[in-house]
Parts: structure tokens; C-alpha cells; sequence
């Protein structure tokens, strides 16, 4: 059986070398004051530029208190912006378009690709 010029352990490499992850650690203040930790690993890719997975763990303090794990997906566009993230987290100040945005913005500003 042929394999078509198809190395494994080379394909296996390669996939190595362009899958990647990344810790990030940070913290988003939202309006009514919620103050929003975060310690997450980021699995992705890099060619082409896409987010695989993100999970970690949110703790919150100010107005607001808890922990909680999560898990999270995200598109990207061509170019390896993030521009879209949904979460399973299940505290009501988080399900909100303001952590989402602010979020958002975190993981460009982190240069996951780079």
C-alpha cells in the first residue's frame, strides 16, 4: 500500500511545531466592579492562526465573589484576530457582552501568534 510520499513522523512533527500553548494570566475590572482574575492555557495554532481551546480558571472579588472553571472556543480571522469568544462560565456577571468584549481584547493584546 502506497502512502503517497507521506512521511508520518515528518507530518508528526510538523504538527508539533505549528500547534502551541500559551498561559496567560490577567484581570478585567467591569463596570458595576466586578474585579474578574484569570489564569488560562490557550491551545493553538499557528498556521493557519486559530485559537483550538482555551480553559483556566476565573476568580472574582470586588462587588462580586467566587471561582469557577471554564472552558471557552473562539473564531479568529484570517490575519489570527480573535474576534469572537463563548464560555461555559455560569455566573450571571459574566454571561455578559462586557466580559466577552473585555475579554476579547485581552487575548489580542497578549500576541498570542507572535
Amino acid at each position: 500500500m502506497a502512502n503517497n510520499g507521506v512521511n508520518p513522523k515528518h507530518d508528526s512533527e510538523l504538527s508539533t511545531i505549528l500547534k502551541k500553548t500559551k498561559n496567560i494570566k490577567g484581570s478585567i475590572t467591569l463596570s458595576g466592579g466586578c474585579v474578574v482574575d484569570y489564569d488560562i492555557t490557550v491551545d493553538y495554532d499557528i498556521i493557519p492562526p486559530r485559537v483550538n481551546s482555551i480553559h483556566g480558571t476565573v476568580t472574582m472579588s470586588g462587588n462580586c465573589s467566587g471561582t469557577q472553571t471554564f472552558r471557552a472556543s473562539a473564531a479568529t480571522d484570517p490575519k489570527g484576530k480573535i474576534v469572537y469568544v463563548q464560555t461555559d462560565l455560569k455566573d450571571p456577571v459574566l454571561q455578559t457582552g462586557e466580559f466577552d468584549d473585555k475579554f476579547i481584547d485581552d487575548l489580542n493584546n497578549a500576541n498570542i501568534f507572535n
